[in-house]
């Protein structure tokens, strides 16, 4: 067994694992190799029957791609706040704006998931998928052209790198189906729900039929990805089963039957995401994906509020009585959010929201801040935003208030300390936003 090497590993430019779902990707949208092969091989001919799973393996694998971009850094896509929020929440990519190229480029892949997934004959799937192969799979393909085997991992060529890493692709997220779905059928910003595993539950009961067209996708994968190996290898029977849990056995067999052996063989272990690595930035294959902005959808003015507070839940001090909890309470706490900012690893700025109550023809306005306390770990954020409700006016009594704290944020502004995002809306509307989130 190939044991780890103690070097860091090449997180900014590992490349393996997108390739090989691209690769099954690429076989799947071959709807008339998976036609011959029914015909040659089970002495069949593809039916309606067939089509619901094989859209399922489709979407699948395409909802594991969209998963990986989420979270890549090595092609060198650019995202933002708003964007990595809204992969944490599993909000969907109809609520984003196009502020990032991750954005861009998921609502791209949307159009076209969009169009494999409505088809509903073979002949419209065909043609879905002959498209997405030419302008979305090619280009993802070509990053191969700007890429090298890591001289650290035991494998002599890059086909064979990301051959070994579709069928851990599948091994894994295909052949695993113990929830009675597969593994890999994600949560992706193409629904608009939590990311959570009650996803799956509730994806499973609505899958219906899938079964039967499924088995047989998975194993043409299986056929492609291991050649004349196929016929004497442990899933060339995978076919016979009549289950969900029937087919999860298979998982144990394709581990001692394909995956240990294959493993003995290279001297390698199964996690070919660092066996490929990326030599150049190769964004000039994406340029069309990146071009394209698909119009933003227009979002109600509550899920508006909500972006804007990035989906974290808000606490409210009620400010109105212009006491100490007011804005001589906000002054320090941003004062001190600054201060923090200042002296962390990555210098990011603190967040504000300035909320402004009455219209711009008014003689005077109030004022409502916001403040995110952010408090995240590696796989957790506990942030959440405290609201200086109705804290002064831009007159009267209170306009002293008011011209310190802009005062001070203007400051900030000016240094790069303090993003400020300001939007206007009634007193009435904004308690109920917040005690939506």
């Amino acid at each position: 067994m190939y044991e780890k090497r103690d070097e860091e590993l090449p997180y900014d430019k590992a490349i393996g694992d997108i390739l090989g779902i691209v690769n099954c990707l690429l076989i799947i949208a071959d709807v008339e190799a998976f036609k011959k092969w029914i015909s040659e091989f089970h002495s069949n001919e593809v039916g309606n029957n067939h089509l619901s799973g094989y859209k399922l393996v489709f979407n699948t694998l395409f909802r594991m791609l969209t998963s990986e971009l989420e979270r890549n850094i090595s092609l060198g896509l650019t995202s933002d706040d708003i964007f990595n929020r809204a992969t944490f929440r599993g909000i969907s990519i109809n609520r984003l704006p196009n502020t990032c190229e991750k954005a861009v480029l998921i609502r791209n892949l949307q159009y076209y998931f969009n169009d494999v997934i409505s088809s509903n004959s073979w002949a419209s799937l065909e043609t879905a998928m002959q498209r997405l192969s030419v302008e979305v799979l090619a280009p993802f393909n070509n990053v191969k052209k700007v890429s090298s085997l890591n001289r650290n991992r035991p494998v002599c060529e890059i086909e064979t790198a990301v051959t070994y890493s579709s069928m851990f692709q599948t091994y894994i997220f295909l052949n695993d189906t113990s929830r009675g779905i597969p593994h890999g059928y994600l949560p992706a910003m193409f629904d608009d729900q939590e990311a959570d595993f009650g996803f799956q539950f509730s994806a499973a009961r609505t899958l219906g039929n899938a079964f039967f067209g499924y088995k047989y996708a998975v194993q043409f994968l299986w056929y492609q990805l291991l050649g004349d190996k196929f016929r004497n290898s442990v899933v060339s029977d995978i076919h016979k089963t009549n289950d969900w849990n029937s087919f999860d056995k298979y998982f144990d067999k394709i581990k001692s039957g394909i995956i240990e052996p294959l493993e003995k063989s290279t001297g390698g272990v199964m996690e070919y995401d660092f066996f490929v690595l990326l030599d150049s930035n190769p964004r000039r294959y994406f340029e069309g994906l990146l071009e394209k902005k698909i119009p933003e959808l227009p979002l109600s003015a509550e899920e508006n509020f909500q972006r804007v507070f990035l989906w974290y839940p808000i606490q409210l001090v009620d400010s109105s009585d212009y006491s100490f909890s007011g804005a001589p309470a906000f002054i320090p706490l941003l004062m001190g959010m600054i201060q923090i900012k200042r002296r962390s690893k990555d210098k990011s700025k603190a967040k504000v929201v300035r909320i402004i109550h009455g219209g711009v023809e008014e003689h005077r306005r109030s004022y409502s801040y916001a403040i995110l306390a952010e408090l995240s770990g590696y796989i957790s954020d506990s942030s959440g935003w405290l609201l200086f409700y109705d804290c002064c006016d831009d007159r009267g009594s209170t306009s002293g208030l008011f011209e310190k704290v802009e005062s001070l944020l203007s400051r900030y502004a000016e240094n790069d300390f303090v993003e400020i995002t300001s939007i206007r809306i009634e007193k009435e509307t904004l308690l109920e936003f917040a005690g939506d989130i």
